[in-house]
C-alpha cells in the first residue's frame, strides 16, 4: 500500500493524489525511522515536527493535516491525537517489513 518513501519539490496543483502520496510516504519514513530508534518504545510525534523535517514544501498545515486525517481512516498505519501523531501496532509492523 506504501509506496517506497520519495520527496518532492513542490507541490502538484494538478495532482493533489501525488501530493497525498508524497506526504503519506514522507511521513512513515519519518515515523518508521524514529520507531526503529526507539528501542520499541511507543513513540509519539509533533505533527508541526514532521511539517518541519519532512513536509517543509507544503505551505498549509491544514492540508498536511486532512491528509494525514484521510490516511488515517483509509489504513491502520497510524493515530492522531490533537497535535500529535503516532504509529498504531499495525503501522510498528509495516515499519518492520520494510526492512
Amino acid at each position: 500500500m506504501i509506496v517506497r518513501s520519495m520527496s518532492y519539490d513542490g507541490i502538484n496543483i494538478d495532482d493533489p493524489e501525488k501530493d497525498y502520496k508524497t506526504i503519506i510516504n514522507n511521513t512513515m519514513a519519518f515515523l518508521c525511522e524514529r520507531q526503529m530508534n526507539s528501542g520499541g518504545n511507543p513513540l509519539k510525534v509533533s505533527i508541526d515536527t514532521i511539517w518541519k523535517q519532512e513536509l517543509g514544501v507544503f505551505q498549509d498545515r491544514s492540508d498536511i493535516l486532512s491528509n494525514l486525517e484521510r490516511f488515517q481512516n483509509e489504513s491502520d498505519f497510524i493515530e492522531i491525537s490533537g497535535d500529535n501523531i503516532s504509529l498504531t501496532q499495525s503501522g510498528i509492523n509495516h515499519c518492520r517489513e520494510r526492512q
